[in-house]
C-alpha cells in the first residue's frame, strides 16, 4: 500500500510538470515532428506480498510527437513459473526534458491482466542519435511492481529541423538595422549613367575652368555614386578610371568612407 501511495504521489507531480511544459519548436518550428520507434526492456517483478520475484520481458513499437508525447503497444512475457503468460499492452507516455540530454517520463497503460491498469515512471537517456537507454519503475495492480531497464531505437528525423534557424534569423532581423544598411549602400542613378556625355560637357562649364591637375583624395559619402562625384568635382568618368585602377565600369560599387582620387 505504501508503494502505491508513493507511486501515485510521484505520478501526480510528474503529470502536473509534464502538462505545464510547452514544447519549444522555435519561430518556424512545426508541431507534428514524429519519430517511430522500437523498444524492448527486461524487468524484475516483485509481487504485492514481496515474497516472490520473477522476470518480465517486453517488446513494443510506437511513435512520439515533438519529444513530448508518445503512443505505443507492446507484448509482455512474464517469467512466473506458476503463472507463465503473455499479455498485450497499449500505452501513452508523457515526456519532459531533464537537463541537456535526458528526458523524464510518466506512462499510463491498459493491458490484458485481470486488473488492467498500469502506471510507470522513469527516464530516457540518449546513447546515440537513434538509441536511447530506458530506466524506470512500473506498477501493475495485479502483479505488484517492477524495476525495468531497456532501450529504444528511433527511426526517421530526430528533433527540430535545422531549416527553422534560417527563418528564425529572418524573423529576428531588426528593421532599423536593415534600414541603416540600405542607407549606407550608395545607389546608382540610371538617368545619370545614360547621360554620361553631359559630364564631359560640364567639365567645359565656366565653374570648372579653373580646375587644375592636382590629385587629391576624396572620401565617399553615403548616397554617392561615381558619376555624381565626377559631376560635383569637375571630373569626367574617364578621369576617375585613369586615377583609380579598381574602377572599370560606370556601375562599379563604391562604399561610404572609401577613398578615391580626383583631379582638383
Amino acid at each position: 500500500m505504501n508503494n502505491q501511495i508513493k507511486l501515485s504521489q510521484l505520478a501526480a507531480l510528474l503529470t502536473m510538470s509534464v502538462f505545464s511544459y510547452q514544447p519549444n519548436n522555435g519561430i518556424a518550428g512545426e508541431i507534428g515532428v514524429t519519430n517511430t520507434y522500437l523498444d524492448s526492456n527486461i524487468g524484475v517483478v516483485v509481487d504485492e506480498d514481496r515474497d516472490e520475484t520473477f522476470a518480465a520481458f517486453k517488446i513494443g513499437a510506437g511513435f512520439e510527437i515533438d519529444n513530448f508525447i508518445s503512443f505505443g503497444f507492446s507484448a509482455i512475457k512474464t517469467g512466473d513459473e506458476s503463472d507463465n503468460r503473455s499479455v498485450a499492452e497499449v500505452y501513452t507516455t508523457l515526456m519532459r526534458p531533464l537537463g541537456d540530454k535526458s528526458k523524464v517520463y510518466i506512462k499510463g497503460s491498459v493491458n490484458t491482466f485481470d486488473k488492467p491498469f498500469n502506471l510507470g515512471v522513469g527516464f530516457f537517456y540518449p546513447l546515440s542519435k537513434h538509441i536511447e537507454l530506458t530506466v524506470g519503475y512500473d506498477y501493475y495492480n495485479e502483479l505488484g511492481y517492477s524495476f525495468v531497464i531497456g532501450g529504444k531505437y528511433l527511426f526517421g528525423s530526430v528533433g527540430n529541423k535545422d531549416k527553422s534557424k534560417e527563418y528564425e534569423f529572418k524573423s529576428n532581423a531588426k528593421k532599423d538595422t536593415l534600414k541603416e544598411f540600405e542607407e549606407s549602400t550608395p545607389t546608382i542613378n540610371d538617368s545619370i549613367i545614360d547621360n554620361a556625355q553631359n559630364i564631359k560637357d560640364r567639365a567645359k562649364d565656366s565653374s570648372c575652368k579653373n580646375r587644375g591637375m592636382e590629385i587629391v583624395p576624396y572620401t565617399v559619402k553615403s548616397g554617392d555614386w561615381l558619376l555624381k562625384i565626377a559631376r560635383e568635382n569637375c571630373n569626367t568618368f574617364e578621369e576617375i578610371i585613369e586615377l583609380n585602377v579598381f574602377v572599370t565600369s560606370r556601375v562599379d560599387q563604391i562604399y561610404p568612407k572609401e577613398t578615391i582620387r580626383l583631379y582638383k
